[in-house]
């Protein structure tokens, strides 16, 4: 399966899509700090995609996703060795961080609707350095085996 399009986004904690919020007047609203989120993913993928001269598509595709956590200050060197790397256990829940990445993604940004997404990997790691997301997008041809 060849790629058709890798990244990565430094410097960005991975954040959990919550459900629509409520306001003022029954008006729907999101977050300052997932809109941020969200957009800082649209411009990496824009940037990237125009960079490598690359269309979004409208094919079935595979969504491969790395949310890299950076580990707390307050562990111990030791404990922070330990997990480097490692899986994460704890929250943020890892659909809702992928379903506000895929959901930054459509819309002509990467692919034109998010249904196009067919199959989806995410993985949560500690990492003693940097927050980051890794994302991949690989086109699916022919029939599912």
């Amino acid at each position: 399966m060849k790629e058709f399009l890798d990244f990565e986004i430094l410097d960005i904690k991975p954040k959990a899509k919550q459900s629509f919020r409520i306001g003022k007047g029954n008006r729907g609203y999101k977050t300052k700090a997932l809109h941020d989120f969200e957009s800082r993913i649209k411009s990496a993928a824009k940037f990237n995609m125009e960079c490598l001269e690359i269309p979004s598509c409208d094919t079935p595709l595979h969504v491969d996703l790395e949310l890299h956590f950076k580990i707390p200050k307050s562990y111990s060197k030791k404990k922070r060795e330990e997990l480097h790397m490692t899986y994460k256990l704890s929250r943020p829940d890892i659909d809702n961080i992928s379903k506000g990445v895929i959901d930054s993604l459509s819309g002509g940004v990467a692919y034109l609707d998010d249904n196009q997404v067919s199959k989806l990997t995410s993985t949560k790691i500690w990492n003693k350095f940097i927050d980051k997301i890794r994302i991949k997008i690989f086109k699916l041809k022919g029939k599912y085996e």
